[in-house]
């Protein structure tokens, strides 16, 4: 991780931080953190994109909505819905381009080096969507989420959900059960765990097809200048599962020099050890429809002449005539090239139409229309030609008045609707356009409004709404279909019945999509009540879907992908057990994309929950760990399993053992008692920080570590112990604790407090002289139990709220203690202060003395935490007592703690000179009296010198009005009298 590249070494500008690190550092929203990536050093990141596009004026929320749907689109292509992902964001005017700029990030659970992904994009990418210009051979600075542009550049990138993990967003942090994407590289490939993904082909892949495309490859491939191809042409091959070596033999021995034994017997060894994951059967077609896309055309044509999954046009069912007048409509529509003189053959599968016909100069072209989209496409030799039937020529909307869209929308207007391109349909009538986006993707449509002949903003479409306009798109194709296209016959053949206006069970032979949803989710209540949806208010889409895990009862936000899996998983199961009935229509239906999509938004919608969020992490009376939770809510702290209702979706990522606890613990005792070596203070700090278990925070104090000997004392080694055991539910933020640490920031209000949500441990660690403590913010913070902090999220009108549960510990050396308010008694009183009294001695370079609180260094301890933490488990178990209050301090913090108050008095150095404390009741000194004798104005001096003998063991004693016998011997009445001091200059 870096700032800025400076032409140092690699590890010098860009250290290696771990993952809670790198938290911290880019939690706060606006600073100028990369993450660099060299190809020397980062063998494979995730999977990451970039997209970038130039405004000419500032981009509105439906300008980027449009296009994160795009990105999504494109997506959903490139990767075929098998891989969840994360979207980052930054838009903004960008100076260094002088125009508004829109910029998604997209994070795919996947692996890959990343100078890989140009070549894997393009290999099934024919678009410049994706820029891919920023995969750098050798260094890649890659931009942190939070992290602004810099060099005059404000923009930042912001994550997919405020509270998403960062880790989520950056490149290095991998799994290995991920999917490692590859190029080849080798003769022999390395096995990979899966294999990589390939387009997904609408069809069972077909022998005759392969080996038909292998005849279009060149022979030249098989040569040998070109033995990489060879070798992915075996590769691709093999992975099919088919019985090709034969075939790639006779491939191989086109090329006459290698017609020999020993290169068919290099053929046997090079499929024997070939191994799926490398290259797929893609690369096979890939040559071959770049060496004879002729060919290759007529292999495809010959595979659909062979294909069983069509319905062929009987006699009798349609009319010859109709369907050859409907195929040169169609041609001229498309543009098919020249007259067509006959149809070969004609029929259905799904929605689609296909007709082949031979033209005027005896070739042969397939013309297919998808009736659900009027999208034409004609299939030549070698052209490939499609086009919407509306796509410049509207067809009318019957029957349907979209005045209900708007109350700005006169009623009886005409309209009529457009399909430019495969994203969208454009409704249009005088003076108004609405543009219905993601047309073809139930549940995730969305619409806008338009008013062409005026001033006003684009509207975006109420969701209920957008399904009045996706039933007029059907109902104005079945009426263009059966009017002006002349296409009726369609609408009433076979399996194309699509458009009927009764859809009731009997017409449709299918119950509608709420009683199959009920059904199923009466049907696996168990399984149903792990899922719950958590609406957002500004969105439509069922995005915010949440998932409990069975093996740990943790709750996960999951991709709608993923979900999708997991419903269709339950339809499957249950018609399988026979618990589930549900007619053939039926089950083809929910398996469909349209039916998967359907029953997912509908089934969220059934279970939503708008308070879940909120309820989420929301139980301060447990500690959750990988394997289940410490109970506080007893008199004791209870271990026990996590449960569905605890609605956990953050625990410590270690497992608790109680037989490991037992093993470690004489070590873990041996440890904290060199740390502390004094039995008292190391019970004060324990019970500290075992309350941090509960997020309950009763006790208004907060502890500070500091020491005496100039460092190696084991307070950072101390705290790294405690921070692996709090894991994500510690943050170590040095600036926190500071004044300013949030004056710089655009949302200088409390907004960069809603990282702190959840934490039950604050570390600020490395404190310096020159710091200035925010007392206030502290005071706040230790206030007591039931502490809330509100404000506004950043870059955004939401508010936040949550419950302040963290405590809060400060580290600084001798020396360093950060400046506060001296003559805040209530402040002081808050702290606590814990003396570092150890001494760590590196064995090597001196010896040990007998000092009692000396002790030889152990290198590598961390090296032992992560074994140490079931241990030190039960040490907080036994130190727990959240009643206790830290009332009976032992003397020596209270000592350690009136040293460090008093060095940050601005008195303190006059005071010791010119005062001395006697504890007896006759020596007496009025307030006013020291005032005079300092002699400088000094606004606070009150306070300054209450502070200094506040809590002194000295007998000093304020009064804040009484009687003193004067030097006359008369009684008067004085105010501001200090008991028990006197001046230096009289002898005692």
């Amino acid at each position: 991780m870096a700032t800025k590249r400076v032409g140092r070494l690699l590890d010098d500008y860009a250290p290696r931080v771990d993952l809670e690190c790198a938290r911290a550092k880019l939690s706060a929203p606006g600073h100028q953190y990369l993450e660099v990536l060299s190809t020397a050093k980062t063998h494979v990141t995730k999977f990451y994109l970039d997209r970038d596009q130039l405004l000419d004026s500032k981009p509105t929320d439906a300008d980027v909505a449009l296009a994160l749907a795009e990105v999504h689109e494109k997506l959903a292509d490139l990767l075929g819905g098998h891989f969840p992902y994360k979207i980052a964001q930054r838009h903004g005017f960008c100076p260094s381009k002088g125009r508004h700029k829109l910029s998604f990030r997209p994070f795919v659970r996947a692996r890959v080096r990343y100078t890989d992904i140009p070549a894997i994009v393009r290999d099934i990418s024919d678009d410049d969507f994706w820029d891919l210009s920023v995969y750098k051979g050798s260094e890649q600075l890659l931009a942190c989420p939070n992290g602004r542009k810099g060099h005059g550049d404000d923009r930042v990138l912001r994550m997919e959900m405020e509270d998403d993990d960062i880790a989520d967003y950056l490149a290095q942090v991998t799994d290995d059960s991920w999917q490692l994407l590859t190029l080849p590289e080798s003769p022999t490939p390395t096995p990979t765990p899966t294999p990589t993904p390939t387009p997904v082909l609408d069809h069972d892949l077909d022998p005759e097809l392969v080996r038909d495309a292998l005849r279009c490859i060149s022979a030249t491939r098989a040569g040998a200048g070109e033995r990489d191809d060879w070798r992915d042409i075996c590769f691709g091959l093999k992975s099919t599962g088919l019985d090709l070596l034969e075939d790639f033999k006779a491939f191989s021995r086109r090329a006459p020099e290698f017609d020999t034994r020993a290169d068919q017997k290099e053929c046997d060894v090079l499929w024997a050890n070939s191994r799926e994951g490398k290259v797929t059967i893609g690369t096979v077609f890939h040559f071959a429809k770049t060496d004879d896309p002729v060919e290759y055309a007529r292999a495809w044509s010959r595979f659909k002449g062979r294909r069983s999954d069509v319905q062929e046009l009987g006699k009798g069912a349609v009319k010859n005539e109709e369907v050859l007048l409907a195929a040169r409509r169609l041609g001229e529509i498309v543009g098919i090239g020249g007259p067509i003189a006959r149809v070969l053959s004609s029929r259905v599968k799904g929605p689609h139409f296909i007709i082949d016909v031979l033209m005027a100069d005896s070739s042969e072209v397939s013309i297919t229309l998808d009736v659900e989209s009027l999208l034409v496409q004609v299939q030549g030799q070698e052209i490939l030609k499609e086009r919407y039937i509306n796509a410049t020529d509207a067809i009318d909307v019957p029957g349907i008045d979209l005045a209900c869209l708007h109350k700005d929308l006169r009623s009886g207007m005409s309209w009529q609707v457009t399909r430019p391109d495969d994203t969208k349909a454009v409704f249009c009538a005088t003076g108004s356009r609405v543009e219905l986006l993601n047309v073809d993707r139930p549940g995730n449509a969305s619409a806008k409004l338009e008013f062409l002949d005026s001033s006003r903003k684009t509207v975006a479409v109420r969701k209920g709404q957008v399904t009045t306009l996706q039933d007029a798109y059907r109902g104005a194709i079945q009426a263009a279909l059966q009017g002006p296209l002349n296409m009726g016959f369609l609408v009433n053949y076979g399996t194309i019945n699509l458009y009927n206006s009764d859809t009731s069970s009997e017409s449709s032979n299918r119950r509608p999509d709420d009683d199959l949803a009920n059904l199923v989710i009466q049907t696996h209540p168990e399984a149903f009540a792990r899922i719950v949806f958590a609406p957002d208010v500004k969105s439509s889409n069922c995005n915010g879907l949440y998932f409990c895990d069975k093996g740990t009862n943790v709750w996960s936000q999951e991709h709608n992908g993923t979900m999708e899996e997991k419903v269709m998983s339950l339809f499957k199961s249950g018609s399988q057990s026979g618990s589930l009935e549900l007619t053939e229509k039926e089950l083809h239906y929910v398996a469909s994309r349209r039916g998967r999509a359907d029953m997912l938004h509908i089934v969220a919608c059934k279970l939503a929950d708008k308070g879940f969020k909120a309820s989420l992490d929301s139980n301060r009376d447990i500690f959750p760990v990988a394997n289940g939770c410490f109970d506080l809510r007893s008199e004791g702290v209870q271990w026990r399993p996590l449960t569905l209702e605890d609605r956990v979706s953050v625990v410590a990522p270690w497992a608790y053992c109680p037989e490991l606890a037992r093993e470690k613990r004489a070590e873990v005792d041996r440890f904290l008692a060199q740390v502390l070596p004094v039995a008292e203070e190391r019970s004060v700090v324990l019970t500290f920080f075992a309350n941090l278990l509960c997020g309950r925070r009763c006790a208004k104090k907060f502890l500070v570590l500091t020491d005496k000997s100039g460092g190696d004392n084991g307070k950072s080694t101390l705290l790294a112990l405690f921070s692996l055991f709090f894991a994500s539910f510690a943050e170590t933020n040095t600036k926190f604790v500071c004044k300013g640490s949030f004056d710089r920031d655009r949302d200088s209000h409390d907004a960069g407090m809603e990282p702190m949500k959840g934490k039950r441990l604050i570390v600020a660690e490395e404190l310096k002289h020159d710091m200035t403590l925010d007392d206030a913010l502290l005071k706040r913070l230790t206030g007591g139990d039931g502490v809330t902090i509100s404000g506004r999220q950043c870059g955004s009108g939401s508010r936040f709220e949550f419950t302040w549960q963290a405590g809060i510990v400060m580290l600084f050396n001798e020396g360093d203690c950060p400046k506060f308010d001296a003559g805040d008694t209530a402040f002081m009183g808050r702290m606590l202060v814990a003396p570092m009294r150890a001494k760590f001695i590196d064995s090597l370079r001196s010896e040990v003395n007998l000092d009692p609180y000396q002790f030889p260094m152990v290198a590598n301890i961390q090296e032992k935490f992560p074994s140490w933490l079931p241990a030190l488990a039960d040490v907080f178990t036994d130190h727990y007592a959240p009643l206790e209050l830290f009332n009976s301090v032992p003397p020596a913090m209270k000592e350690w703690r009136q040293e460090i108050t008093q060095e940050a008095n601005p008195l303190r150095e006059w005071l010791e000179r010119e005062i001395v404390t006697t504890g007896r009741r006759e020596d007496i000194l009025l307030v006013a009296d020291l005032k005079r004798m300092y002699g400088v104005p000094e606004r606070r001096f009150v306070e300054y010198i209450k502070a200094f003998f506040k809590g002194s063991d000295g007998g000093v004693e304020f009064v804040e009005r009484c009687n003193i016998k004067s030097a006359g011997g008369l009684w008067e009445t004085k105010r501001g009298v200090i008991r028990g001091i006197a001046p230096r200059s009289i002898p005692y």
